[in-house]
């Protein structure tokens, strides 16, 4: 299970941030690389405060298209207007799990853990997960 909240209850504050690319998201099970779902969460570089919660196989892929224009989720219009200051945001590594099941269970939580938190998250449905970081995800 994904526990990585502060038990202090402080409100809003930020947590250690990690790069994408230095982090595996594949996992060796009886000698077979499988793909492990990663939650992840993106960070305002301005205030360090969670502003999307997401969960996807290929965090690279997921991150360019946070950064591009076709971005369709709930964070859109906050990654224009990072990208209109000539900032970007940080994508944090939340916790990766082995199944769809287990990794849309976290994502929920996490969402409404940060919530709780004070983080001012875009998502749009809040408290849910959305699969819209993995591809194929209705074939699951």
């Amino acid at each position: 299970m994904c526990n990585v909240f502060p038990k202090d209850g402080q409100k809003g504050k930020p947590f250690p941030l990690a790069s994408p690319a230095s982090l595996c998201h594949t996992e060796n099970r009886g000698g077979k690389q499988h793909k492990m779902f990663a939650i992840y969460g993106l960070v305002d570089p301005r205030s360090s405060l969670f502003y999307y919660v997401g969960c996807t196989e290929d965090p690279k892929r997921r991150y360019r298209e946070h950064c591009g224009m076709r971005a369709t989720c709930g964070a859109r219009f906050k990654n224009r207007e990072l990208k209109r200051l000539g900032l970007k945001p940080t994508m944090v590594i939340l916790c990766q799990l082995p199944d769809v099941q287990s990794a849309a269970k976290a994502e929920s939580r996490m969402i409404s853990d940060l919530i709780r938190l004070g983080h001012p998250l875009m998502n749009i449905r809040r408290g849910t997960n959305s699969t819209a970081g993995l591809r194929g995800a209705s074939q699951r």
